[in-house]
């Protein structure tokens, strides 16, 4: 994950001392409200260059990038990343190590850290146990918002953190987000296990083409091969041979090759800037995806927007 320069940190010099808030984030701090009190606990941070290194909480963690802000997420042991916008949100447990990087120009995320205790009791009011919670999140996850959602967030962020009136009663609208969050984990599970099943039962669809529809679905978002091989039905093992059988390359090569061809498209298609088209491909940055464009076509993103038909 890139790092900042410590001389950009003007965090406050008594930064709140709950677990996960230790360490000062760099950036150029706009705002921040951190309450870690009662079931669930809430911290709003808005900054410029935010970048926190690698941390953990004691809670339980579910964050919402506010509209505009674009955050990128790294889990540790074991690794994972992802990114998150103002469509989906992301939940981890308590006690896993993660970095946080705001990729937009402001950082301007929600978080609610609920304890392990009050989510679990609000699983179970759905019938849902502890183990089955654990087993849908995993290390870290993303997940889709519903409308729902935002409209629970929205009216608990305006009287959490704009109207700064803590002894207002808000123990409803957390128990309504907490469990539409989990409502929301264990449909997108459900429904992932049964795409998966129809797949894997498709007479004459092979492994090949499932991996590639899933490509192509998720050209813009995080794949992993371990992901990629479980929704083609088959083993890592097993998709790394077919691919270079069939292809001559690997099912990450593919994918990069694709994500290319399409920052292609962007650059003569659209006026969306370089570093945004960088992103929207899956890079954190513009000069990785300067260098990777130019190993691809020989030439850099800006050179082949001038002038796409000499390449």
């Amino acid at each position: 994950m890139p790092t900042k320069s410590p001389s950009s940190t003007r965090f406050p010099t008594q930064f709140p001392q709950w677990r996960g808030f230790e360490k000062t984030p760099l950036g150029v701090l706009l705002e921040i409200s951190v309450h870690q009190t009662g079931n669930v606990g809430v911290a709003y941070e808005r900054s410029c260059d935010f970048l926190k290194e690698r941390h953990s909480h004691a809670r339980w963690q579910i964050t919402f990038a506010r509209p505009g802000c674009l955050l990128s997420v790294r889990t540790y042991n074991p690794a994972a990343a992802f990114r998150l916008n103002s469509t989906n949100a992301s939940i981890l447990p308590s006690g896993v190590e993660h970095d946080a990087l705001g990729e937009s120009a402001v950082y301007d995320t929600f978080t609610l850290y609920p304890t392990e205790t009050y989510l679990f009791e609000i699983a179970k009011r759905r019938k849902i146990s502890s183990r089955q919670i654990s087993t849908a999140v995993g290390r870290g996850r993303i997940f889709k918002r519903s409308a729902w959602l935002d409209q629970l967030i929205e009216q608990y962020f305006v009287r959490r953190i704009l109207s700064r009136n803590l002894s207002e009663p808000i123990a409803f609208l957390e128990a309504e987000i907490c469990d539409e969050v989990i409502r929301l984990l264990v449909e997108e599970d459900a429904t992932r296990n049964l795409k998966t099943q129809k797949l894997a039962s498709a007479e004459n669809t092979s492994p090949l083409v499932r991996a590639l529809s899933y490509l192509e679905a998720n050209l813009f978002s995080p794949v992993t091969i371990e992901v990629l091989a479980e929704r083609s039905a088959c083993s890592v093992s097993t998709l790394l041979r077919i691919f270079k059988k069939e292809l001559k390359t690997t099912p990450m090569a593919y994918l990069r090759r694709r994500r290319m061809e399409e920052a292609k498209d962007l650059l003569t298609r659209t006026d969306k800037p370089i570093g945004e088209i960088a992103v929207l491909v899956g890079f954190n940055n513009q000069g990785a995806f300067t260098d990777a464009f130019r190993a691809s076509f020989g030439t850099t993103p800006r050179t082949y927007r001038v002038q796409p038909t000499t390449y």
